[in-house]
C-alpha cells in the first residue's frame, strides 16, 4: 500500500456496519440446512468477476424476458470461498452498468448486504442477490485501483486502527493481498 503524508488524511476510512450482523462462510458451510437463513450479510474480497451478462428466462412469470445476471467469486480471510449470483436491476448496479454505478472489480473488499446463502456440504457456499431481497453492495477498499478515481476507495486503514470494523476490513485486504500476491514482504 502506497501512502503520501498530504494524501492520506483525506481519506479516513468511515465504515458503517454492525460487526455483529455479519455472518462468515465458515458458519455457512458448518450449517446443518442446506438453506442456512433467509437472509445475510457478509464481508468479503471479490476474486473473480463474470457479467452482467443478458441471458432469457425460459421460466415463471418473467419467461421470455431479458434479465441481467453477474457472477462472482469471493473469499475471506480464512481462505473461504463461496459464489455469489446477482439477478435483474442488482446485477446491473453492481457491474457498473449505471452512468453513477461504480463497477464491482477483482480485488475489492465489499460489505454485501441482504443475501440468501445455500449450500450443498460437498461445495462451497452459494449467495444469491436480487432486487427482491434488497440487497446491497458497497465497496469498502479497492486493493488494485485501475484509475485516478479509485482512489477515493482506498481509504488509509492505518487512521481508523481503534475501530473493530476498520480492524476486520483490514484483515480482508491483508489475505487477498497476500493470496494475490501484492503484499510486501
Amino acid at each position: 500500500m502506497n501512502y503520501s503524508d498530504s494524501s492520506s488524511i483525506a481519506r479516513f476510512p468511515n465504515f458503517h456496519f454492525n460487526l455483529h450482523s455479519l455472518t462468515s462462510l465458515a458458519t455457512i458451510r458448518k450449517s446443518n440446512k442446506p438453506e442456512f437463513s433467509n437472509k445475510v450479510n457478509v464481508l468479503l474480497a471479490v476474486l473473480e468477476v463474470e457479467g452482467p451478462d443478458t441471458i432469457r428466462t425460459k421460466k415463471g412469470p418473467d419467461a421470455g424476458k431479458e434479465i441481467s445476471i453477474l457472477k462472482m467469486i469471493l473469499g475471506d480471510e480464512d481462505g473461504n470461498v463461496c459464489k455469489l449470483t446477482a439477478w435483474r436491476e442488482t446485477a446491473d448496479i453492481w457491474g457498473g452498468s449505471g452512468s453513477n454505478d461504480i463497477a464491482a472489480k477483482r480485488g475489492d473488499v465489499v460489505l454485501i448486504e441482504n443475501v440468501t446463502t445455500t449450500h450443498d456440504p460437498s461445495t462451497s457456499p452459494t449467495l444469491t442477490a436480487s432486487p427482491n431481497l434488497k440487497s446491497k453492495l458497497e465497496i469498502c477498499y479497492r486493493t488494485m485501483p485501475y484509475a485516478h478515481e479509485d482512489l477515493r476507495l482506498r481509504p488509509d486503514l492505518r487512521l481508523g486502527g481503534s475501530d473493530v470494523c476498520v480492524r476486520k476490513v483490514a484483515s480482508v485486504v491483508r489475505w487477498f493481498e497476500r493470496m494475490a500476491g501484492l503484499a510486501a514482504g
